[in-house]
């Protein structure tokens, strides 16, 4: 879904807060006689109105941004855990472990031990989905007796079945190893490349494109309108001409599509 612009959604607040005035004031003036106890009652309960959407709004927006940045931060954690340089990523997984447990480095493995009992943590994110055969090819990897944790995107079914009937095999998918991670609180370090900073003049002229002509055209005319039934007639034809002027403008702008942010693996 492509996010709105600040300007999309000043645009969509005045044309909310507009619309809700205009019901009020319309429903109001059935009620009173005199102009001005009609204006100082709809202005008090559009603010109430405005404001009980806000918090609705920003609530709803709050836990959506949340779920929004751990599926960003885990689709990079899998892009770095893929892709990564695999010394650089043996060296996260000893720092992330190393702040809660005992860890020891060995060639296929690391052992890591917390109240008197060790694990083999071994891991495999090269694939989509861990299959039974590769599953062995890691536990062959270790020979000692101690418990394996075995650390992959995600495992086929006959993996889970595998290791339901031998108890020394633990698996642990994508959503179990971010959880993991959360808990110590470490994450690997992107080194993102900074895009350059867009001058405010560029970024009025790229809200203006095409595909907000529509928008910019139905709400001057709705303005245009709403200048004939409410009072301050003056004031929405200003406005609503404003905003059909740059409805024309913006026919002959397209906006420039921005350059995607490029980022370095473990590098």
């Amino acid at each position: 879904m492509k996010k709105k612009t600040k300007f999309a959604t000043l645009l969509d607040a005045l044309t909310l807060t507009g619309l809700i005035f205009f019901i009020i004031y319309y429903i109001i003036s059935i009620l009173f006689n005199s102009n001005i106890t009609t204006i100082i009652v709809t202005i008090f309960l559009t603010i109430i109105t405005i404001t009980t959407i806000i918090k609705l709004t920003q609530a709803k927006k709050s836990k959506s941004l949340l779920s929004h940045k751990n599926n960003e931060k885990l689709s990079k954690l899998l892009l770095a855990l893929k892709f990564g340089n695999p010394k650089k990523i043996r060296e996260f997984w000893l720092y992330a472990l190393g702040k809660k447990y005992k860890t020891l480095d060995n060639k296929n493995y690391i052992s890591i031990s917390d109240n008197n009992k060790t694990y083999n943590l071994i891991y495999d994110f090269s694939q989509e989905e861990l299959t039974l055969h590769q599953l062995l090819n890691l536990k062959s990897q270790i020979i000692n007796n101690n418990q394996i944790l075995i650390l992959s995107t995600s495992f086929t079914d006959d993996c889970y079945t595998f290791a339901k009937a031998d108890k020394s095999i633990i698996l642990m998918d994508k959503n179990q190893v971010f959880t993991l991670l959360n808990t110590l609180k470490s994450f690997p370090t992107l080194k993102e490349q900074q895009t350059p900073k867009i001058s405010y003049k560029t970024k009025f002229i790229s809200n203006l494109n095409r595909s907000n002509t529509i928008k910019l055209l139905r709400y001057g005319l709705l303005l245009i309108i709403a200048s004939k039934i409410v009072p301050f007639a003056n004031y929405y034809k200003f406005f609503g001409l404003i905003l059909l002027i740059l409805s024309t403008i913006s026919i002959f702008i397209s906006q420039k599509q921005p350059t995607p942010t490029k980022v370095e693996l473990f590098t």
